[in-house]
């Protein structure tokens, strides 16, 4: 899906590509803010109001997200750190998406808190658990499927059960994993 920003003027392909790239690179606070400026045509007060942040974090958001861009985009590398404003709203947002999780957790019967560790991505951290959580035998059929690319004949093989049984592991495997909390990103699209 192409996004198209409000406003924009006429670029050619590659630069639109670069462009696309060098926004995916983006930390996801620092993307939201400025897909919900630029691709929503939001105002500063509206994306405040819907992240409940201050309009100061969005200026901050929008400022870094265009600094990180033009540096990318001349082939050069951002070394600035997070304004203050920015680095305080990412630590709320961060704090409620992470109570956030734990409750879809604990809906899911999986046992909250989390270890959260800020050097490691929070998806990182939900799905760890949401693995750890899965009964022994889904969860060894599932880390061969992903970690050995063994079909379901070679895992019912490997470990001498039947097909079927692997099939319908793999199902509760699949199954768990896509009850996951969404994305911080895409929690943060949503709030």
């Amino acid at each position: 899906m192409k996004r198209v920003m409000a406003n924009a003027p006429d670029h050619d392909a590659a630069t639109l590509v670069a462009l696309e790239t060098a926004t995916e690179a983006l930390l996801p606070l620092t993307r939201v803010v400025f897909l919900l400026h630029r691709v929503d045509d939001l105002s500063y007060e509206a994306i405040a109001c819907r992240l409940s942040i201050g309009v100061s974090a969005v200026e901050s958001g929008l400022a870094d997200a265009l600094y990180r861009l033009c540096c990318t985009l001349d082939g050069d590398t951002a070394e600035r750190a997070m304004p203050e404003a920015l680095a305080d709203a990412h630590a709320l947002l961060s704090r409620r998406y992470r109570c956030y999780c734990e409750g879809r957790l604990r809906a899911l019967d999986i046992p909250a808190p989390l270890d959260w560790d800020d050097g490691e991505d929070d998806d990182v951290a939900v799905m760890r658990a949401m693995i750890q959580s899965m009964p022994s035998a889904v969860l060894q059929t599932f880390i061969l499927s992903e970690t050995g690319n063994l079909t379901c004949t070679q895992i019912a093989k490997r470990m001498g059960t039947f097909r079927w049984i692997v099939r319908r592991r793999m199902l509760r495997a699949i199954y768990r994993v896509a009850q996951r909390p969404v994305s911080f990103e895409r929690w943060l699209r949503g709030i």
